[in-house]
C-alpha cells in the first residue's frame, strides 16, 4: 500500500503505531494521531472495507 490508509483528521498531522484485523468482511484499524508536533496523541479506529489483495488464513488471495 502506499499512503495512508486514512488521512489524518483535519487533513494535516501524523499517524503513529497502528494495527489491523480483518473482522466481519471487513479491516478494523487501531492507530495513534495527532494533529502535529508537541500535541498529544489519541487513538482512534476506523473500519475499512474488506480489499480484495488480503490473503485468507492459507495463503490464497480473499475473493
Amino acid at each position: 500500500m502506499i499512503g495512508p490508509a486514512v488521512q489524518p483528521l483535519g487533513g494535516a498531522g501524523e499517524h503513529g503505531h497502528g494495527s489491523a484485523v480483518l473482522a466481519g468482511g471487513g479491516v478494523e484499524l487501531i492507530y495513534q494521531e495527532r494533529a502535529g508536533d508537541g500535541l498529544p496523541w489519541r487513538v482512534l479506529r476506523a473500519s475499512l472495507e474488506h480489499p480484495s489483495w488480503v490473503e485468507d488464513g492459507a495463503g490464497r488471495l480473499a475473493s
